[in-house]
């Protein structure tokens, strides 16, 4: 269902910020956009058959939303898109303010959930920074539900239920090979929590340039930039 734009950690540029998104009926919806995500969109995307940009922020790191001001401001600039931006809880008004995007160059909603195009999205809190809120992303449509980590050292415990009962298709999680992690789940945890026969329900994301073999040999797929 996502397609990746980028699929590193913070310190893994060769690998692009981590950053996914789908496209329907010429609605783009992205979630996050890290510094080098705006050059990699551009190249991928035909904006030209894009009417509507619906953007989901699940935290404040700069790998998260290092050039979405830039987005906003080239979108306005060069096409008449309606640009939509969701979150759950974050300080994204005065982030956008701070570095001077324009107000009327966008929609913001801070919520819950929210239905478009008959697809709901749901924020979800994790545990990713003491410093500041984060989210994951539940996107459901009419015949699959996905799972969003974000940056989350949990899968929260709802959502881990509904993936054992089939009811989450598929786990978009990020991974850290470093033990003992705050920030990420660790592949260590991530092996105890999913069963051997769910793990290639399970894309592991936010990586680093050492991280594929050993995850990929858990079983555990790898997410793939475009």
């Amino acid at each position: 269902m996502l397609n990746f734009l980028g699929t590193g950690s913070a310190f893994s540029p060769e690998l692009g910020n981590t950053s996914a998104y789908f496209i329907k009926e010429k609605g783009l919806y992205l979630i996050d956009c890290g510094g080098l995500v705006f050059k990699e969109l551009i190249k991928t995307i035909d904006l030209k058959q894009i009417k509507q940009i619906n953007i989901f922020i699940t935290h404040s790191h700069s790998d998260h939303v290092g050039s979405l001001g830039t987005l906003i401001s080239y979108i306005n600039n060069r096409y008449d898109i309606e640009i939509n931006i969701y979150h759950g809880g974050i300080k994204l008004l005065e982030y956008l303010d701070l570095i001077g995007i324009s107000r009327d160059y966008y929609n913001l909603s801070e919520l819950n959930k929210v239905e478009i195009n008959k697809v709901d999205f749901e924020f979800i809190k994790t545990l990713h920074s003491e410093r500041i809120e984060c989210f994951g992303l539940k996107i459901k449509s009419k015949d699959k539900a996905i799972y969003y980590s974000g940056d989350s050292s949990i899968i929260p415990e709802g959502i881990y239920s509904d993936f054992l009962n089939n009811k989450v298709d598929t786990l978009y999680q990020d991974v850290t090979l470093i033990e003992e992690n705050e920030s990420h789940l660790s592949l260590n945890k991530l092996i105890k929590l999913i069963p051997e026969n769910m793990r290639d329900k399970v894309v592991c994301m936010h990586l680093n340039e050492n991280s594929k073999e050993e995850i990929e040999k858990y079983g555990f797929n790898i997410a793939k930039k475009m």
